[in-house]
């Protein structure tokens, strides 16, 4: 995982990738 997308704004794209991965 990379910290340096953490310190920019969280996007919705950005965010349902991440919970897609999740599930």
């Amino acid at each position: 995982m990379q910290d340096t997308k953490a310190s920019h704004p969280p996007k919705p794209i950005s965010l349902l990738v991440y919970l897609s991965l999740s599930l």
